[in-house]
This record gives structure tokens, sequence and C-alpha cells, in this order.
């Protein structure tokens, strides 16, 4: 959605002036939520302000007279939650933890069997929180629980069906497989989250999904110069480095975090691969 339909949505929010049918009140806060959201250069205030009109839409939506639009809102307060915890630093596992919470509450109405792709997603970005957690607290438990929910939503992400959100998850256990290999200093486990993210990567088109291609391209490059380091492979080190420069070819035109990220883990796989030479 673009800043067009935010504003279009306000305009309908604001000529309700009261409440008295709570779902004609609640739709037009929903969809403003989700505009909000759902634009591309979304800032934490852009999410807190998402945030507060799904909130503000479920007071007039009760779980038992309208499960359907509970639990769809339920999801998109979830969604807003998660992408405000991964921007926050002060208060990241709190709103994490809430996060998880609502993913709950919309996984008590979105039914595996009757919305199968959905089920998988809202899992998905449950697996994803345990991963965080996991990262911050290396905690093993937790990511191995990641673990568990990424390949739950991948019995229904499949590579035939949905090739991309196959990638994208098949890339997610890479990485709970990364971090957990590296708290226990286990170089089978970096060999399986290296197999995940080569796999992943073949069905991702640069073109068509250039982030996409760029979050499993780091996790590659990382986990290579992981390996490199961990076993003193140089012919690790050198994918890492080459698949560095890729990343930081590809986004040489961008303004971003990802070329700064790409450029310094460049840099750490150069000096890894100069020091293995010597």
């Amino acid at each position: 959605m673009t800043d067009n339909a935010v504003t279009r949505f306000e305009t309908e929010l604001s000529e309700v002036k009261q409440k008295p049918v709570p779902l004609v009140w609640s739709s037009p806060k929903a969809n403003l939520g989700a505009a909000l959201l759902d634009l591309q250069s979304s800032n934490k205030d852009n999410l807190k302000k998402s945030i507060k009109e799904f909130e503000e839409a479920l007071e007039g939506i009760k779980k038992e007279e309208a499960p359907q639009d509970w639990g769809a809102l339920q999801n998109k307060l979830a969604d807003a939650l998660h992408a405000l915890g991964q921007q926050e630093i002060t208060d990241t596992t709190a709103i994490l933890n809430e996060s998880m919470e609502v993913y709950k509450n919309a996984l008590m109405i979105c039914k595996r069997q009757e919305n199968p792709l959905v089920w998988a997603g809202i899992l998905n970005n449950i697996a994803m929180i345990f991963q965080r957690q996991g990262e911050h607290s290396n905690g093993v438990h937790t990511l191995m629980k990641s673990i568990s929910a990424f390949n739950n939503a991948l019995t229904l992400r499949t590579e035939d069906d949905t090739p991309l959100e196959w990638a994208t998850t098949l890339n997610n256990v890479g990485v709970s497989l990364q971090l957990m290999a590296v708290i226990k200093q286990d170089n089978n486990m970096l060999e399986e989250s290296l197999k995940a993210s080569e796999t992943a990567i073949q069905k991702i088109n640069p073109e068509q999904n250039p982030l996409g291609w760029v979050t499993v391209m780091s996790n590659l490059s990382v986990t290579q110069r992981i390996i490199a380091e961990q076993t003193k492979n140089s012919d690790k080190a050198k994918e890492s480095v080459a698949n560095a420069e890729r990343i930081v070819a590809f986004l040489a035109d961008s303004k971003t975090e990802y070329l700064d990220l790409a450029k310094k883990e460049q840099e750490m796989s150069q000096e890894l691969l100069e020091s293995l030479a010597k």
C-alpha cells in the first residue's frame, strides 16, 4: 500500500463520528492499521500507529460474534508488534513476547485444515520470534523450538505449491541451525545450515525478490565464514568472500543498512581468508 491508501482510510475513518455499530467503526480502523503496516517506508512511528488502530478495531469485534474477523485482526496486530519488536532496542523482549501471545490468539481461530497457508505463515512468524529469543539468550532449547515450528510450517509451504515461501522458511531453518551450531560448537550442524541455505537460494530470483535473495545470500556468506574459521578451511573462506562480494555488487546503487552489513561481512571474510593464508 501507499501513502495515498493511508490518507484514504484516514478520511474514511474521520467520517465515522461514533461507534454506533462496532463493525462499522472497526473496519476503517483495521484498514488504516493495515495500510500503515504495509507502507514500504514503515518506521517505528507508523508501526505504533498501526498497532493502535488494530487494538481499537478489536474493541468493536468480539471473538464469539465474528471469530474470523477477530482472528484476522489478531494476526495483523501480531505482525505489527513483530515488526516493531525487530526495530526497537530497549523493549524488544516485551514486544516480541506480546507478539507471540497475539499470534497464539490468531491460531485459536485459524485452523490448519481450513486455512493451511495462513496457518503456516503464523507458525513461521512464531518460529521467527523463537529464533530471535534464542539468539539473544543463547538458548538452545528455544532455537530447537524455532526449528520445530519452521519444519511444521514446511509441511504446508511445499516446494511445488509455494516455492518462495518454502525457500524462505527453509533458509529460516538454516539460520536457527547456524545459531545453535555456534553455541554447541557443532560443525555437522553448521553443514546442515549451509545445505539449507544453498537449497533455498536456488528458488529465489534476485530481480523478483531482491530482499529475499540478499537475506539468503547473507546467511550463506556468514555460515561459510564460520565454517572456515572453525575448520581453518580457506576454500570456505573464499566462498564466503565471493558471496559477500555478490551482495555488495547487487546493492551497489542502494543506500540501505543491507549494503553496510554486506560490506562488513565482506571485510570480515576477507580478513579471515588473509589470516588463513599466512
